[in-house]
Order: structure tokens, then sequence, then C-alpha cells
């Protein structure tokens, strides 16, 4: 039997948690980077996400060009902040960094930050979730693309290879592309 659990962690919590035997899978969107790689174990790729941003409707950012000199919130141990963190200087963008994914669109909600930046299907998910989605936008401006994975310790070859292949098999019965749908759309 699986012993199936849902768990609520911040992205940087993740690789703690698996390191200390925690958890077993992150399935939370973790972008399956480089550096990432020497942290975890990765299934096949599952989907591909836009870093992007997002602002209040009620200001007047339209683009990242809209940004200059304002202040944008990212969240610690997300890859949209090595991104940002690389085109602040030359954007003159004020960069702040949260400490979860709810601080910084909590920052944006209250005025704080002009833009919030990280991965488009999370951004989605905040802005559906709020209290009020029509108060949000999607600045059209993409930063980064990346692949993202189901993440796991590395070193068991017997378990990572158990992960490739349910998802490889649920990717041919098209199981995964309904699991995407209902979670990110």
């Amino acid at each position: 039997d699986l012993d199936v659990r849902f768990l609520r962690i911040e992205l940087d919590m993740r690789a703690r948690m698996v390191r200390a035997g925690s958890i077993d899978l992150v399935c939370n969107g973790t972008s399956n980077t480089v550096s990432r790689q020497r942290i975890f174990g990765f299934s096949p790729t599952v989907y591909v996400t836009e870093t992007r941003l997002v602002s209040r409707a009620d200001t007047p950012a339209q683009s990242l060009q809209d940004l200059r000199g304002k202040q944008v919130v990212v969240s610690a141990g997300s890859t949209a902040r090595k991104t940002l963190e690389a085109i602040a200087e030359e954007m003159g963008l004020k960069l702040a960094v949260a400490r979860s994914n709810d601080a910084a669109f909590d920052q944006l909600l209250l005025g704080w930050a002009q833009a919030f930046a990280l991965d488009d299907v999370v951004l989605d998910g905040l802005i559906v979730t709020s209290r009020s989605p029509a108060k949000y936008h999607l600045l059209p401006d993409v930063l980064e693309r990346e692949a993202v994975g189901i993440a796991f310790a590395p070193g068991d070859e017997k378990f990572a290879r158990v992960v490739r292949d349910a998802v490889v098999g649920m990717m041919g019965s098209g199981e995964l592309k309904q699991l995407y749908r209902k979670w990110s759309e």
C-alpha cells in the first residue's frame, strides 16, 4: 500500500525535508535546473513553466519596462529570485525577497511591491484563489522558461525508475494531462 499525504511546504524547505526523509516526492512544481539536480532526482518533465510577473490591475504597470525603479518581490528559494537578481540592476528594479509565495502575494496585495515574479502556473493559482481575482493581471513578459518535474531524493535508482516509469505511463495514457488540467486550469 502507498501512504499518500499532501503536505504544504515552503519552497526553501523542500530540500531539507527530502534529505531528512520526511517526504518522498515533491509534486509542487519544482524546476529541474542544473543546481537543483545536485539536490534532487527528477522525473521526466511534466510541464514547462514561464517565469512571469503579476501586478495589481489598478497600477500603471503593463510590462517589465514599466517597473523600472519599482519594488518587485520574489519568494525565497524560487528560481524566479535568481532570474530577477540577474536583471534587477540592469532594469533598476528594487528587489524584495519574501519568505513564501503567500507572503510575496500579500506584499503585492498591500501595495508594498508593484509586481511579484514567479512561475505562471503558481501565479495563476494565487490569483484565482484570491478574494478578488479581477484585481490582478499577468504582465506579458516571459522572463524565463523552465522544465518542471517531480523531485525526489537522489541516489535510489530503484525508486527513481519507479517514478520515471509512472510518469511516462501517465503521459502515455493521458492521465498526466488530465491531472495538469485539474490542478492548473
